[in-house]
């Protein structure tokens, strides 16, 4: 059975998080709970080997943590929009707002770049931006979010 990569409970909004780490625990426990990845520890740690090559704080208001992990079960999105701006150490040195966060078996080189690919080329767009950021319904965002599944 092919789970969907974004799933409506994978959808955090208005969450808020003290730290980067913080933000890898948490959302790394939400894929944990969905038996997503195996190990919780190994995959953050995976996480943070990826963060420590440069920050995934991308810019105005937007990170995209990622990880290639032989942990990961099922290739995974996890969207959270943060009530407040968290120090990222985004390239822009913005607080960062909403955070994507990506998990996919290691070896799947091509699915990690599609996914990132995709998320990129949505978020280039304003309007799509500002839906994301203010939208209250799981089932508009995962409409915006279909080409991901």
């Amino acid at each position: 059975m092919n789970l969907p990569i974004i799933e409506k409970d994978m959808i955090q909004l208005n969450v808020s998080f003290s730290s980067k780490q913080d933000v890898f625990h948490t959302l790394s426990k939400l894929l944990e709970n969905k038996k997503r990845i195996s190990n919780l520890d190994s995959f953050v740690e995976d996480l943070w080997k990826r963060e420590f090559l440069g920050s995934t704080g991308f810019g105005e208001g937007l990170a995209i943590p990622h990880a290639k992990s032989s942990f990961v079960k099922v290739p995974s999105v996890i969207l959270a929009r943060l009530s407040s701006g968290l120090d990222y150490q985004s390239i822009d040195n913005s607080l960062v707002t909403l955070i994507f966060l990506i998990a996919v078996p290691e070896g799947k080189t091509n699915l990690h770049l599609e996914l990132l690919s995709k998320i990129a080329k949505l978020l280039l767009d304003e309007s799509t931006r500002e839906r994301l950021k203010v939208t209250d319904s799981k089932e508009e965002i995962l409409s915006i979010l279909d080409e991901l599944n």
